[in-house]
């Protein structure tokens, strides 16, 4: 899963931090590391992203990347685009 890496929204999460901890790195390094991992190293012949990002972050992640399609749910509302 690939989630935001903008600090503010877990601020308020009591030590450990969010996630037990975890480093929570940039969303895009991290697709293009399991994306190129996954496809070159494994030969997966399908790769798709499952992203907690709200849909702008989606949008850059379609410019970026030549995904098939991208699973993505944070915004609290139906989003249907092509």
């Amino acid at each position: 899963a690939v989630l935001s890496d903008e600090a503010d929204l877990y601020k308020h999460f009591a030590a450990p931090g969010a996630f037990g901890g975890a480093k929570i790195e940039c969303p895009w390094e991290t697709l293009k590391k399991y994306k190129q991992l996954l496809e070159e190293e494994h030969g997966c012949d399908v790769v798709v992203p499952l992203q907690h990002l709200y849909v702008p972050q989606d949008h850059r992640t379609c410019h970026e990347f030549n995904f098939p399609v991208i699973l993505s749910g944070h915004d609290h509302h139906q989003v249907d685009e092509v």
